[in-house]
């Protein structure tokens, strides 16, 4: 097979394929229903509705996706949330145990107010399928302490366009981006994860911000905000539409397919021994109209 850019020609095949344009993310304006009627944030795909689309229309039409997920968010969880307490021990060195959380009810109430178990399944659902999760966190009075901890859906968060100096400062959460409506659209201060905790306590008694969101996500290689899932692959290289095809064909074919019960061969032998010489006597057209008739019948 001969290649020409897009053109790939064998010897009884031609083929056309075409590489995907590369769209530049850029801002966009979203309106709000307060004060902040500048708001801009960075789009989540060329249209800002990546995570919907892939997941409504392509994710949960692929049975091997939906399971291989299903077992990356089982494993990843494991048993839950734990207590583990080092000890260093003479004989054995450095020793790990599990500790029970009744020992510490500090600890203990904050799991149990923050519904723990649910929180972790859920930022590892939104990392096992996008590669980032969003947290809101809750301060006290005195901004010391975190009193709450909430998981925010990743795929009604967007980021925030960045100011001068590169640092995001917001992100917005909406549950349907599809219309961006600014009475469901919901501003929330933005911590960089990298910011040390007194940093972050510092900013929020001088801003006097009582609660924030941050984000954690895998690693980021060439992208700048929302990281491209590794396994995404697939869809990226259009094997999971070919996928997801494949039972629209076979439903297709069983709901429009013809069943032939019987199929009749009749053979030219069968006129000349029925016609006998006469059949030699007739023209083309006479023949078939002879067979057409004869069809007919049978029919």
């Amino acid at each position: 097979m001969k290649h020409f850019k897009n053109v790939h020609v064998g010897k009884s095949t031609v083929v056309l394929t075409k590489v995907p344009d590369q769209v530049k993310t850029k801002a966009i304006k979203i309106d709000l229903s307060n004060e902040e009627q500048d708001a801009e944030i960075i789009p989540w795909g060329s249209d800002n509705l990546y995570p919907q689309n892939f997941y409504n229309k392509k994710f949960l039409r692929n049975g091997a996706a939906v399971g291989g997920i299903t077992t990356l968010k089982s494993s990843h969880y494991g048993n839950g949330f734990s207590l583990i307490k080092e000890f260093d021990d003479e004989a054995e060195g450095v020793v790990i145990k599990k500790e029970r959380l009744g020992k510490y009810p500090a600890i203990r109430d904050f799991a149990r107010r923050c519904k723990f178990n649910r929180f972790w399944y859920e930022t590892i659902t939104d990392q096992s399928m996008f590669h980032i999760a969003f947290t809101e966190f809750v301060l006290s009075k005195d901004f010391n302490s975190i009193v709450l901890v909430e998981r925010k859906q990743a795929a009604h968060c967007r980021f925030g366009k960045p100011d001068n100096t590169g640092k995001i400062l917001k992100v917005y959460l909406n549950t349907d981006w599809a219309t961006a409506n600014k009475e469901f659209t919901i501003p929330f201060d933005y911590m960089d994860p990298r910011m040390s905790v007194e940093e972050i306590k510092e900013y929020c008694k001088q801003k006097k911000i009582t609660n924030f969101v941050t984000a954690i996500w895998y690693p980021l290689i060439d992208e700048s905000f929302y990281p491209k899932t590794d396994w995404h692959a697939v869809d990226r290289n259009g094997w999971m539409d070919v996928a997801n095809s494949v039972p629209e064909l076979k439903q297709a074919i069983f709901e429009n397919q013809q069943h032939f019960k019987y199929i009749v061969y009749i053979s030219d032998y069968y006129f000349e021994s029925y016609y006998k010489d006469e059949w030699d006597d007739f023209d083309a057209d006479k023949r078939q109209q002879m067979r057409d008739e004869l069809a007919s019948v049978i029919d």
